[in-house]
Protein backbone atom coordinates (compact mmCIF):
# COMPACT_ATOMS: atom_id res chain seq x y z
CA UNK A 1 0.00 0.00 0.00
CA UNK A 2 1.79 3.24 -1.16
CA UNK A 3 1.78 5.87 1.09
CA UNK A 4 2.22 8.53 -1.59
CA UNK A 5 -0.78 7.23 -3.92
CA UNK A 6 -3.15 9.99 -4.77
CA UNK A 7 -6.09 7.42 -4.31
CA UNK A 8 -7.36 6.64 -0.80
CA UNK A 9 -7.02 3.18 0.90
CA UNK A 10 -8.28 1.79 3.50
CA UNK A 11 -7.40 -1.95 4.88
CA UNK A 12 -10.45 -3.52 6.85
CA UNK A 13 -10.66 -7.24 8.51
CA UNK A 14 -13.08 -9.71 8.19
CA UNK A 15 -15.76 -7.25 10.65
CA UNK A 16 -15.63 -4.36 9.21
CA UNK A 17 -12.53 -2.82 11.65
CA UNK A 18 -10.00 -0.63 9.64
CA UNK A 19 -6.31 -2.50 10.13
CA UNK A 20 -4.76 0.71 8.35
CA UNK A 21 -4.97 3.80 5.81
CA UNK A 22 -2.51 5.82 3.47
CA UNK A 23 -2.05 9.08 4.17
CA UNK A 24 -4.24 9.95 1.41
CA UNK A 25 -7.37 8.13 3.12
CA UNK A 26 -5.86 9.88 6.38
CA UNK A 27 -6.15 13.46 5.08
CA UNK A 28 -9.86 12.47 3.72
CA UNK A 29 -11.45 10.45 6.08
CA UNK A 30 -9.67 12.10 9.29
CA UNK A 31 -6.71 10.41 10.21
CA UNK A 32 -5.12 7.36 11.75
CA UNK A 33 -7.10 7.47 15.32
CA UNK A 34 -9.72 5.62 13.08
CA UNK A 35 -7.86 2.58 13.37
CA UNK A 36 -9.70 -0.56 14.76
CA UNK A 37 -12.66 1.39 14.78
CA UNK A 38 -15.82 0.33 12.11
CA UNK A 39 -15.37 1.44 8.46
CA UNK A 40 -19.00 2.49 7.70
CA UNK A 41 -18.70 4.61 11.21
CA UNK A 42 -15.60 6.43 9.85
CA UNK A 43 -17.01 6.97 6.51
CA UNK A 44 -20.18 8.22 8.27
CA UNK A 45 -18.24 10.37 9.98
CA UNK A 46 -16.85 11.97 6.99
CA UNK A 47 -20.36 12.70 5.45
CA UNK A 48 -20.09 10.48 2.85
CA UNK A 49 -23.16 9.57 1.41
CA UNK A 50 -23.78 7.25 -2.04
CA UNK A 51 -23.31 9.97 -4.86
CA UNK A 52 -25.61 8.74 -7.43
CA UNK A 53 -28.31 7.95 -4.95
CA UNK A 54 -31.53 10.64 -4.01
CA UNK A 55 -31.52 9.08 -0.66
CA UNK A 56 -28.12 9.38 -0.48
CA UNK A 57 -27.79 6.59 1.82
CA UNK A 58 -24.23 4.15 2.44
CA UNK A 59 -24.65 1.12 0.60
CA UNK A 60 -24.32 -2.19 2.29
CA UNK A 61 -20.01 -2.36 2.72
CA UNK A 62 -20.57 -6.07 3.89
CA UNK A 63 -22.53 -7.36 0.75
CA UNK A 64 -20.09 -5.19 -1.81
CA UNK A 65 -17.01 -6.41 0.10
CA UNK A 66 -18.40 -9.87 -0.43
CA UNK A 67 -19.25 -8.93 -4.12
CA UNK A 68 -16.05 -7.50 -5.21
CA UNK A 69 -18.49 -4.87 -6.21
CA UNK A 70 -17.43 -0.58 -6.52
CA UNK A 71 -20.03 1.91 -6.26
CA UNK A 72 -20.14 6.33 -6.03
CA UNK A 73 -19.68 8.03 -3.15
CA UNK A 74 -19.72 11.75 -2.68
CA UNK A 75 -17.78 13.20 0.29
CA UNK A 76 -18.59 17.07 0.57
CA UNK A 77 -18.72 18.46 -3.09
CA UNK A 78 -16.01 15.14 -4.57
CA UNK A 79 -17.17 12.58 -6.20
CA UNK A 80 -15.34 9.12 -5.09
CA UNK A 81 -15.27 5.98 -7.03
CA UNK A 82 -15.29 3.59 -4.41
CA UNK A 83 -13.74 -0.27 -5.32
CA UNK A 84 -14.37 -3.02 -2.34
CA UNK A 85 -12.16 -6.13 -2.42
CA UNK A 86 -11.26 -9.48 -0.36
CA UNK A 87 -7.58 -9.37 0.27
CA UNK A 88 -8.09 -13.37 -0.33
CA UNK A 89 -8.02 -15.03 -3.64
CA UNK A 90 -10.65 -17.29 -2.88
CA UNK A 91 -14.37 -17.21 -4.64
CA UNK A 92 -16.56 -14.77 -3.30
CA UNK A 93 -18.98 -15.74 -0.39
CA UNK A 94 -22.93 -16.46 -0.46
CA UNK A 95 -24.75 -12.89 -0.37
CA UNK A 96 -25.58 -12.47 3.42
CA UNK A 97 -22.43 -15.06 4.47
CA UNK A 98 -20.16 -13.70 7.31
CA UNK A 99 -17.00 -12.01 5.69
CA UNK A 100 -14.22 -14.40 6.24
CA UNK A 101 -11.30 -12.35 5.21
CA UNK A 102 -9.55 -8.60 5.30
CA UNK A 103 -10.18 -6.29 2.54
CA UNK A 104 -9.37 -2.78 0.95
CA UNK A 105 -11.44 -0.34 0.24
CA UNK A 106 -9.76 2.28 -2.42
CA UNK A 107 -11.01 5.53 -3.15
CA UNK A 108 -10.97 7.36 -6.33
CA UNK A 109 -11.41 10.86 -6.81
CA UNK A 110 -13.97 10.71 -9.99
CA UNK A 111 -14.80 14.70 -10.03
CA UNK A 112 -17.45 16.51 -8.84
CA UNK A 113 -20.34 15.12 -7.15
CA UNK A 114 -23.32 16.49 -9.35
CA UNK A 115 -22.29 14.57 -12.34
CA UNK A 116 -23.48 11.22 -10.42
CA UNK A 117 -26.85 12.14 -9.21
CA UNK A 118 -28.68 12.32 -11.80
CA UNK A 119 -30.32 8.24 -12.47
CA UNK A 120 -30.33 6.85 -9.17
CA UNK A 121 -30.87 3.63 -10.13
CA UNK A 122 -30.69 1.90 -7.14
CA UNK A 123 -33.81 4.16 -6.31
CA UNK A 124 -35.75 1.66 -8.72
CA UNK A 125 -38.57 -0.97 -7.79
CA UNK A 126 -36.73 -4.21 -7.69
CA UNK A 127 -38.78 -5.42 -10.62
CA UNK A 128 -37.31 -2.52 -12.80
CA UNK A 129 -33.75 -3.62 -12.14
CA UNK A 130 -34.41 -6.98 -13.02
CA UNK A 131 -36.25 -5.57 -16.05
CA UNK A 132 -32.70 -3.80 -16.72
CA UNK A 133 -30.42 -6.28 -16.33
CA UNK A 134 -32.59 -9.45 -18.06
CA UNK A 135 -32.66 -6.77 -21.62
CA UNK A 136 -29.00 -6.58 -21.13
CA UNK A 137 -27.98 -9.55 -22.81
CA UNK A 138 -31.16 -9.50 -24.88
CA UNK A 139 -30.01 -5.84 -26.77
CA UNK A 140 -26.53 -8.23 -27.63
CA UNK A 141 -29.08 -11.02 -29.18
CA UNK A 142 -30.77 -8.69 -31.04
CA UNK A 143 -27.97 -7.29 -32.69
CA UNK A 144 -25.81 -10.15 -33.48
CA UNK A 145 -28.94 -12.28 -34.61
CA UNK A 146 -29.77 -8.60 -37.30
CA UNK A 147 -25.78 -8.83 -38.47
CA UNK A 148 -26.68 -12.69 -39.16
CA UNK A 149 -29.62 -12.60 -41.05
CA UNK A 150 -28.07 -9.20 -43.00
CA UNK A 151 -28.58 -9.92 -46.75
CA UNK A 152 -25.01 -8.41 -47.02
CA UNK A 153 -21.68 -10.71 -47.91
CA UNK A 154 -20.07 -11.21 -44.75
CA UNK A 155 -16.96 -13.04 -44.70
CA UNK A 156 -16.34 -16.50 -42.42
CA UNK A 157 -14.71 -14.63 -39.43
CA UNK A 158 -17.35 -11.87 -38.99
CA UNK A 159 -20.04 -14.49 -39.56
CA UNK A 160 -18.21 -16.88 -36.24
CA UNK A 161 -17.89 -13.88 -34.29
CA UNK A 162 -21.49 -13.35 -34.01
CA UNK A 163 -22.33 -17.02 -33.13
CA UNK A 164 -19.99 -16.34 -30.66
CA UNK A 165 -21.60 -13.26 -29.50
CA UNK A 166 -25.13 -14.94 -29.08
CA UNK A 167 -23.42 -17.71 -27.30
CA UNK A 168 -22.09 -15.10 -24.64
CA UNK A 169 -25.63 -13.28 -24.93
CA UNK A 170 -27.35 -16.70 -23.84
CA UNK A 171 -25.21 -17.58 -21.00
CA UNK A 172 -25.32 -14.54 -19.73
CA UNK A 173 -29.06 -14.43 -20.01
CA UNK A 174 -28.65 -18.23 -17.77
CA UNK A 175 -26.33 -17.10 -15.15
CA UNK A 176 -29.06 -13.87 -14.66
CA UNK A 177 -31.78 -15.90 -14.32
CA UNK A 178 -30.15 -18.10 -11.69
CA UNK A 179 -28.67 -15.39 -10.01
CA UNK A 180 -31.84 -12.45 -9.77
CA UNK A 181 -34.70 -15.05 -10.20
CA UNK A 182 -33.09 -17.93 -8.33
CA UNK A 183 -34.45 -20.74 -10.99
CA UNK A 184 -31.93 -22.77 -12.84
CA UNK A 185 -31.84 -22.65 -16.23
CA UNK A 186 -30.48 -25.30 -18.91
CA UNK A 187 -26.24 -24.26 -19.45
CA UNK A 188 -25.87 -23.27 -23.05
CA UNK A 189 -22.78 -25.83 -24.45
CA UNK A 190 -19.87 -24.61 -25.76
CA UNK A 191 -20.04 -20.98 -24.51
CA UNK A 192 -16.75 -19.37 -24.12
CA UNK A 193 -15.76 -16.44 -22.02
CA UNK A 194 -15.99 -12.90 -23.51
CA UNK A 195 -12.69 -10.70 -23.76
CA UNK A 196 -13.03 -7.15 -22.99
CA UNK A 197 -11.15 -4.85 -25.50
CA UNK A 198 -8.63 -2.02 -23.93
CA UNK A 199 -9.51 1.57 -24.57
CA UNK A 200 -10.99 3.10 -27.04
CA UNK A 201 -11.17 1.16 -30.67
CA UNK A 202 -12.24 2.22 -33.89
CA UNK A 203 -13.92 -0.12 -36.97
CA UNK A 204 -14.16 1.28 -39.84
CA UNK A 205 -17.53 1.61 -41.75
CA UNK A 206 -18.63 -0.71 -44.76
CA UNK A 207 -16.33 -3.25 -44.33
CA UNK A 208 -19.57 -5.96 -44.74
CA UNK A 209 -20.15 -5.61 -48.09
CA UNK A 210 -22.29 -3.34 -50.22
CA UNK A 211 -20.89 -1.69 -53.22
CA UNK A 212 -17.86 -1.33 -55.21
CA UNK A 213 -15.61 0.05 -52.77
CA UNK A 214 -17.20 -1.96 -50.12
CA UNK A 215 -19.76 0.49 -47.98
CA UNK A 216 -23.36 0.20 -48.47
CA UNK A 217 -24.94 2.36 -50.84
CA UNK A 218 -27.37 3.84 -48.53
CA UNK A 219 -27.32 3.64 -44.40
CA UNK A 220 -24.55 5.87 -42.13
CA UNK A 221 -22.13 5.95 -44.94
CA UNK A 222 -20.06 8.47 -44.64
CA UNK A 223 -20.55 9.36 -40.67
CA UNK A 224 -18.70 9.03 -37.33
CA UNK A 225 -20.03 7.31 -34.42
CA UNK A 226 -19.01 8.08 -30.85
CA UNK A 227 -20.50 4.83 -29.27
CA UNK A 228 -20.25 4.75 -25.56
CA UNK A 229 -21.54 1.53 -23.00
CA UNK A 230 -19.43 -0.04 -20.37
CA UNK A 231 -21.08 -3.53 -21.86
CA UNK A 232 -18.31 -4.50 -23.50
CA UNK A 233 -20.48 -7.12 -25.44
CA UNK A 234 -22.96 -4.96 -26.24
CA UNK A 235 -20.33 -2.72 -27.62
CA UNK A 236 -18.92 -4.64 -29.78
CA UNK A 237 -22.22 -5.70 -30.72
CA UNK A 238 -23.37 -1.79 -31.12
CA UNK A 239 -20.47 -0.91 -33.19
CA UNK A 240 -21.10 -4.29 -35.41
CA UNK A 241 -24.30 -2.77 -36.32
CA UNK A 242 -23.12 0.60 -36.97
CA UNK A 243 -20.29 -0.55 -39.17
CA UNK A 244 -22.37 -3.11 -41.40
CA UNK A 245 -24.34 0.25 -42.21
CA UNK A 246 -21.44 2.41 -43.34
CA UNK A 247 -20.72 4.08 -40.30
CA UNK A 248 -17.20 4.58 -38.95
CA UNK A 249 -17.11 3.73 -35.33
CA UNK A 250 -14.63 4.84 -31.80
CA UNK A 251 -15.96 2.89 -28.98
CA UNK A 252 -15.18 3.52 -25.16
CA UNK A 253 -16.42 1.79 -22.50
CA UNK A 254 -16.44 4.84 -19.84
CA UNK A 255 -17.78 8.57 -19.87
CA UNK A 256 -14.33 9.74 -18.94
CA UNK A 257 -12.47 7.85 -21.58
CA UNK A 258 -15.34 9.08 -23.99
CA UNK A 259 -14.27 12.84 -23.28
CA UNK A 260 -10.57 11.86 -23.17
CA UNK A 261 -10.94 11.37 -26.62
CA UNK A 262 -13.78 13.71 -27.59
CA UNK A 263 -11.97 17.02 -28.77
CA UNK A 264 -10.00 15.56 -31.38
CA UNK A 265 -12.69 13.15 -32.53
CA UNK A 266 -14.83 15.99 -33.23
CA UNK A 267 -12.54 18.04 -34.49
CA UNK A 268 -11.83 15.57 -37.51
CA UNK A 269 -14.71 17.07 -39.64
CA UNK A 270 -17.61 15.08 -41.41
CA UNK A 271 -20.57 14.04 -40.41
CA UNK A 272 -20.98 12.91 -36.63
CA UNK A 273 -22.91 11.04 -33.96
CA UNK A 274 -22.85 10.41 -30.48
CA UNK A 275 -24.74 6.82 -29.14
CA UNK A 276 -24.35 6.66 -25.31
CA UNK A 277 -25.84 4.34 -22.68
CA UNK A 278 -27.00 5.96 -20.21
CA UNK A 279 -26.56 3.77 -16.65
CA UNK A 280 -22.80 3.44 -16.25
CA UNK A 281 -20.41 2.86 -13.76
CA UNK A 282 -18.83 6.10 -12.55
CA UNK A 283 -20.24 9.07 -14.43
CA UNK A 284 -23.21 8.37 -16.26
CA UNK A 285 -24.50 9.13 -19.90
CA UNK A 286 -26.49 12.14 -18.33
CA UNK A 287 -22.64 13.80 -17.45
CA UNK A 288 -21.33 13.06 -20.88
CA UNK A 289 -23.72 14.32 -22.64
CA UNK A 290 -23.94 17.87 -20.47
CA UNK A 291 -19.91 18.15 -20.78
CA UNK A 292 -20.37 18.15 -24.10
CA UNK A 293 -22.92 20.50 -24.47
CA UNK A 294 -20.89 22.73 -22.36
CA UNK A 295 -18.07 22.33 -24.62
CA UNK A 296 -19.75 22.96 -27.90
CA UNK A 297 -21.33 26.98 -26.10
CA UNK A 298 -17.99 27.67 -24.54
CA UNK A 299 -15.62 26.66 -27.97
CA UNK A 300 -18.64 27.46 -30.51
CA UNK A 301 -18.43 23.72 -31.76
CA UNK A 302 -21.88 22.85 -34.26
CA UNK A 303 -24.48 20.96 -32.69
CA UNK A 304 -23.49 16.77 -32.32
CA UNK A 305 -26.73 14.87 -32.62
CA UNK A 306 -26.41 12.83 -29.80
CA UNK A 307 -28.53 9.70 -29.18
CA UNK A 308 -29.73 7.84 -25.70
CA UNK A 309 -29.96 4.03 -25.54
CA UNK A 310 -31.38 2.52 -22.12
CA UNK A 311 -33.06 0.02 -20.87
CA UNK A 312 -34.99 2.15 -18.43
CA UNK A 313 -37.17 3.39 -20.59
CA UNK A 314 -39.34 5.34 -18.57
CA UNK A 315 -41.18 8.54 -18.83
CA UNK A 316 -39.06 9.78 -16.02
CA UNK A 317 -35.85 9.12 -17.37
CA UNK A 318 -36.70 9.71 -21.48
CA UNK A 319 -37.40 13.06 -20.11
CA UNK A 320 -34.09 13.99 -18.38
CA UNK A 321 -32.42 12.20 -21.34
CA UNK A 322 -33.86 15.03 -23.89
CA UNK A 323 -33.65 17.74 -21.31
CA UNK A 324 -29.72 17.21 -20.51
CA UNK A 325 -29.25 17.52 -24.05
CA UNK A 326 -29.92 14.29 -26.13
CA UNK A 327 -31.76 14.42 -29.43
CA UNK A 328 -33.20 10.78 -29.52
CA UNK A 329 -34.14 8.18 -26.96
CA UNK A 330 -33.62 4.45 -28.10
CA UNK A 331 -35.43 1.77 -26.10
CA UNK A 332 -33.32 -1.26 -25.08
CA UNK A 333 -33.24 -4.30 -26.08
CA UNK A 334 -32.62 -2.45 -29.70
CA UNK A 335 -34.49 -3.59 -32.76
CA UNK A 336 -31.16 -3.05 -35.06
CA UNK A 337 -33.42 -2.10 -38.28
CA UNK A 338 -35.69 0.05 -36.34
CA UNK A 339 -32.75 2.43 -34.27
CA UNK A 340 -31.04 2.77 -37.69
CA UNK A 341 -33.91 3.81 -39.32
CA UNK A 342 -34.42 6.54 -36.46
CA UNK A 343 -30.59 7.42 -36.85
CA UNK A 344 -30.77 7.91 -40.76
CA UNK A 345 -33.79 10.49 -39.69
CA UNK A 346 -31.90 12.00 -37.34
CA UNK A 347 -29.42 13.12 -39.75
CA UNK A 348 -31.75 13.57 -42.58
CA UNK A 349 -31.07 10.52 -44.63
Amino acid sequence: MSSTARSAVVLYDSQLRITGMNRAASRLLGGPEWIGRPLPDCLAAAGAQAANSQAGRLPDLAEHARAGMSFMLGIGTRAWRAEVSSLDTGPASEPGAPLTAPGALVLREAGDVDDYRDLALETLDPRSAIAHDLRTPLNAMAGWLHLLSSPQPRPPEATARAIEGLRRAVEQQRKLIEERLDRPAPAAAGDAPAARPDGAKARPGGAKGGDADGAPETGLRGCFVLAVDDHAELLDMLSEVLAADGASVVTTESVDQALAIYPRWAAGGGERLLVSDLAMPGRDGFSLIREIRALERAQGLPRLPAVALSAHGMADVRRRAILNGFDLFVDKPIDPPAMLERLRRLLDR
